[in-house]
Formats: structure tokens, C-alpha cells, sequence
């Protein structure tokens, strides 16, 4: 184990994981205004040849180093923050191993979480342990299209959120909507009805992950309620979000950048960027570092979030297979 590295006053930052999302994340990292020495962890070695086609070859000001490892027990003894961006069935041993290696003081996680209650619970016993600060990557909160109609919501009750649209990923992306919804309302997660689930599951575009149709209802506190709705057939339809409540009419279109509000006074059409993971992480990691915080939400919020929406895909995924187990496989 090396010892903790602090070039020219350097925070010291690691992602382990560097597939999709893990590559985003370093190329946010890239455009951080202080001074950071980047560790990226992979097995693969495909993994990290292609995030290292991602590095300019002459780095920017503030990245001090990078650094590619195969091995967490490589990481130096102490890091400021840890991206966990790795897929969902291997994370608790992960953090397990970044936690037994490496003193931690922050990580933001990759969603879903993990597989099965158990090992939120026991993650969450780690993490207090180790007194690391911890939040989970549902970026939504920090959109500002999301803030302005947060703003615009304020104050309302009997809110009504209905997602549309083909294959969006139900089981590995709906977490993304119960905490957006969550933080738009300001209400807790109450129930989660998957009786309108398809009785077909299909295999992921992760190889050895499962894929969930149909239709999720999330009932919240002071009467709010969301509905999230995917058919796996239709690979083509991109999703709409309606919100509505008394005397309004919120239509989003991510994937076109439009936002139309309708009410009893106006008819409002904008259109909105949609901020990307690679213009996200470094401004995350500035505030957790800068400001001790971040809009994320916190791993205890995440946490009693997953464990509803966990313990549904749990049970729906032992009804369509006929037997008890473990793990319900999402990524």
C-alpha cells in the first residue's frame, strides 16, 4: 500500500471503473479549476486503453497526474474522493476493499446501488464506520430546467408526474425519477405498486443484468404520485414527462430540449440544454470539497429510496422466475 500523495497541494481523486459512465466521469475530472491527482482502477485493460484515448496529450493545468492501476491495494493510503462507477454486483466488495486499503473521506456512487437489501444496509454500516461522507450520482437535481420548475412547483400538493416512453430503462433508471420526484416535492417515497409490471423480463444491454416492462406506480407523501412507464418492445420511442396539479400542466422532452408550461394564465415553450455527465462531476467534486456538501443526494436519502424500490424488483423478479433468491440482477 503507497503512501497518500499530495503533488503541489494536489486533492487526491479515484474512479474505479472505467466503462461508459467511469469515462464521463474523467473527462469531468479534466475540467476541474484545482489542482487533482487522478487514480483510474480497472481490470480490464480495453477499459482503461479507451480512457486513456480520452486524455489530451498535454494535460490541463489543475491535473497534476493521472494514474492507471489494476489493483485497489495500489491506491495511496488516504483519498479525498472515490467515484464507484463499476456495475452493481460487485460494488460492495469494492467498497469493502477501497475502505480496507485507502482512508476515504468522500465517494459519490454509481446507481442502482447494489442487488439486494442486505448489502445497502451493510454498506451504510461501512461507510458510518469509516466516517465517509457519501452521496449517489442522480444528476437531475442539478439540471436547471429541473431547479426552475422545483421553484415553480413550490408549495404544491397532489403533484402527478406520468413517464412515457419505449425502452428507457425501467429497472436500471427509474431510481433517477423516484429521487427527482422526491426532490421536486419535497415528499417521501411511500409505496411502490409493480403490479402492472410485464410478466416478460428481458435480458439488459449488460451482459448478465435483467431488464424490467411496463408500468411502476410510486405513491409520496401529501398526495403526490409518480408513474413510470416503459415498453422494452419500442427502442426507437424516446420518453416524455408530463407533471401536473391543480391548474398547470408541465410537458418535458429531454431528449429535444423543450420544456412547455401550460396554466391558467400563460403558455410558456422554452427550450434547455441538458447537461452531460462529462460537465457534471468536476463541479460535484468542487462543491463537496469546497462547500462540504453537494445537490446530490446524500447516501442516506438514496438508501431509503433503493431499499423501496429494491424490495419491489425483488419480489417481482421471484414471481416471473418461481424461486427464491439473493440478488435481483440490475445494474
Amino acid at each position: 500500500m503507497k503512501n497518500s500523495l499530495n503533488e503541489n497541494n494536489a486533492k487526491t481523486i479515484c474512479i474505479i471503473g472505467l466503462g461508459q459512465i467511469g469515462s464521463r466521469h474523467l473527462q469531468a475530472l479534466l475540467k476541474c479549476d484545482f489542482n487533482v491527482s487522478i487514480f483510474c482502477v480497472d481490470l480490464n485493460v480495453d477499459s482503461i486503453s479507451k480512457a486513456r484515448s480520452l486524455i489530451p496529450h498535454e494535460l490541463p493545468k489543475h491535473i497534476k497526474s493521472i494514474h492507471y492501476l489494476s489493483d485497489i491495494k495500489d491506491l495511496p493510503t488516504e483519498i479525498d474522493l472515490a467515484i464507484l462507477a463499476t456495475s452493481s454486483d460487485i460494488r460492495l466488495k469494492v467498497l469493502k476493499s477501497l475502505l480496507a486499503y485507502s482512508r476515504t473521506n468522500n465517494i459519490i456512487f454509481e446507481k442502482v446501488l447494489f442487488q439486494n437489501l442486505s448489502h445497502l444496509d451493510e454498506a451504510s454500516e461501512l461507510l458510518n464506520k469509516a466516517g465517509t461522507k457519501s452521496w449517489v450520482n442522480c444528476p437531475r437535481r442539478s439540471w436547471p430546467i429541473y431547479k426552475e420548475i422545483k421553484d415553480y412547483i413550490d408549495g404544491k400538493d397532489n403533484i402527478f408526474l406520468d413517464l412515457k416512453g419505449g425502452n428507457w430503462g425501467l429497472a436500471c433508471n427509474s431510481i433517477h425519477f423516484i429521487d427527482l420526484f422526491e426532490w421536486l416535492t419535497n415528499s417521501s417515497v411511500k409505496k411502490i405498486n409493480s403490479n402492472d409490471l410485464d410478466s416478460n423480463i428481458f435480458d439488459s444491454k449488460r451482459n448478465g443484468f435483467v431488464e424490467f416492462s411496463g408500468k411502476l406506480e410510486v405513491d409520496y407523501e401529501k398526495g403526490n404520485k409518480l408513474i413510470l412507464d416503459s415498453n422494452y418492445q419500442q427502442t426507437k420511442e424516446t420518453f416524455k414527462i408530463q407533471l401536473s396539479g391543480k391548474g398547470f400542466n408541465l410537458e418535458i422532452l429531454e431528449s429535444a430540449g423543450k420544456f412547455i408550461l401550460r396554466d391558467e394564465n400563460q403558455i410558456i415553450s422554452k427550450h434547455f440544454q441538458v447537461p452531460y455527465q462529462s460537465e457534471l462531476t468536476n463541479l460535484f467534486v468542487k462543491d463537496i470539497f469546497y462547500k462540504k456538501d453537494c445537490c446530490l443526494p446524500t447516501f442516506s436519502e438514496s438508501h431509503k429510496q433503493h431499499s423501496k424500490m429494491l424490495g419491489t424488483f425483488h419480489n417481482h423478479y421471484e414471481k416471473f422466475i418461481g424461486k427464491k433468491v439473493e440478488y435481483c440482477p440490475i445494474t
